[in-house]
């Protein structure tokens, strides 16, 4: 095993918003099923002005319950995060490695920001689907490098396996 070339140096809760759909009027149904939702996931990738090598990266993960969506919860996560590259990696692959895994490793905090808050609930705790930020990346790749990469995009639920909780939802055991 070796040390990535990307190094998280830190980062900052920028935002969290979380609400039950439910008003509570009564005791909610501990093993009710629930539907994987579909979330946004925005992101601003940015190398530092002063050092191609240091990046600052923001995420927001967000849903908002509509009416007819089978979910209890609401919530908008948002995550700043700063980066940094070592100094042996090529300079033509630093963007790529950057654009790809900065919203990466910022995904997964929110990730478990979201099951902590969702676990301590009588609701089945909130489960991340694993995603890549590599055809984004690879989208965003002008003819000439910009050393930016914004993106928006929206998850779409497994249909496949309608049976596993993990789209986004899981039951707690």
């Amino acid at each position: 095993m070796q040390s990535s070339p990307l190094q998280l140096e830190d980062y900052y809760l920028k935002k969290l918003e979380f609400s039950l759909v439910d008003d509570l009027a009564e005791k909610p149904v501990k093993n009710e099923n629930y539907e994987p939702v579909k979330f946004s996931v925005r992101y601003d990738s940015k190398s530092l002005q002063k050092d191609k090598r240091r990046w600052r990266c923001e995420l927001t993960v967000l849903y908002k319950n509509k009416k007819g969506d089978k979910a209890p919860y609401n919530f908008h996560v948002t995550l700043v995060g700063f980066f940094s590259v070592f100094e042996k990696w090529p300079d033509e692959r630093i963007d790529d490695l950057a654009k790809v895994n900065c919203p990466a490793v910022l995904y997964s905090a929110v990730r478990e920001i979201l099951v902590t808050v969702t676990g301590r609930n009588v609701f089945p705790t909130m489960v991340l689907p694993s995603v890549t930020f590599i055809s984004e990346a690879l989208e965003k790749k002008p003819a000439k490098r910009s050393s930016t990469a914004k993106s928006e995009k929206t998850s779409e639920p497994e249909k496949s396996t309608p049976k596993r909780k993990g789209g986004a939802i899981k039951k707690s055991s």
